[in-house]
């Protein structure tokens, strides 16, 4: 926003409606993907679940606790609601498919927000 009101050029408000654009799919794949993932009665309360377990994780284990802790908390909260060991296991690939896409989709959006700058920096 800074870079754009600067010198306020509409090539550089342009950039910054395609960034912000950018960064509102990122983030709201981020929460929509492994909700399309977990389906079911039970699938708010797994998130919720994971999603504080991922926290937990992620203060325990650096780096690779956040994956960790989403992943081992999807596994619990399946096996809690009453699914088999077999069951809890194809919806924890399940969902780590969809928090690994629903990553990969926010990383995606980060590089084209920074790259989008760069272009524009060396445009104008």
């Amino acid at each position: 926003f800074v870079w754009s009101s600067w010198d306020g050029g509409g090539c550089r408000w342009g950039i910054f409606a395609i960034q912000c654009v950018l960064f509102a799919l990122g983030t709201a794949t981020s929460s929509m993907v492994p909700a399309c993932a977990t389906r079911g009665p039970q699938s708010r309360r797994t998130l919720t679940i994971a999603g504080i377990c991922a926290v937990i994780g992620f203060f325990v284990v650096p780096i690779i606790g956040l994956p960790l802790g989403f992943g081992i908390g999807v596994f619990g909260a399946s096996i809690g609601n009453g699914m088999s060991l077999s069951e809890a296991s194809i919806a924890t690939r399940d969902a780590m498919r969809a928090y690994g896409t629903s990553v990969l989709v926010q990383v995606v959006c980060g590089m084209g927000i920074a790259a989008l700058f760069i272009v524009g920096l060396l445009i104008t």
